[in-house]
């Protein structure tokens, strides 16, 4: 007894257009070709799409890197130094010459000397900052050539006041520093 059935019939039931499941399996693998094919080409079109993008962001950072110089050359210069201790940039020493900056913190650390006394150099720092701020909004004088030296320089008022800070900053520490190297009082 062998278990093929006679080739005749396997023949007859793979090529069999009359019966139903040949024609639901044709119809199943051709649904599937042709989506297998739509889907491929949706991913061509989306890849073509997406190259298309990148080129025109690359086209506009070209743009915005050519721009880049002119942007920074409309940017007023920074009148302070970043470094620690902060410190005048010429831009900042200019701001000071104009406003004799030196002179009125020469004047004013007299007064503030004892405020700082026993204060770490950050501390006085903090205190110069906190006193040229107050001074500023009390002292319409103050408010008026703070406004000049903005205007003149063509920066904002912030700028002047970091300058006036770290003017006034450096008189307390020289200040601090004369007072230490004098001999005590003998009264």
């Amino acid at each position: 007894m062998s278990l093929r059935p006679p080739s005749g019939q396997i023949n007859n039931l793979i090529v069999d257009l009359k019966n139903p499941v040949t024609w639901i399996f044709a119809i199943t693998v051709g649904g599937l070709v042709w989506k297998i094919i739509r889907w491929t080409t949706k991913v061509d079109t989306a890849v073509d799409g997406f190259s298309d993008f990148v080129k025109e962001i690359r086209e506009a950072m070209k743009e915005i890197r050519s721009n880049l110089t002119e942007v920074m050359l409309r940017l007023p210069p920074k009148p302070v130094a970043g470094s620690s201790p902060l410190r005048l940039t010429d831009f900042g020493e200019r701001m000071a010459d104009f406003m004799d900056a030196e002179t009125w913190a020469a004047q004013l650390a007299n007064d503030l000397l004892p405020d700082t006394a026993g204060m770490e150099d950050f501390e006085v720092d903090a205190y110069s900052r906190g006193r040229v701020q107050q001074l500023h909004e009390e002292d319409p004088g103050l408010q008026k050539r703070v406004a000049a030296c903005a205007y003149q320089f063509g920066t904002k008022t912030e700028g002047v006041l970091d300058v006036l800070q770290v003017v006034l900053r450096i008189a307390l520490l020289r200040g601090r520093a004369q007072d230490q190297s004098q001999p005590p009082s003998l009264e």
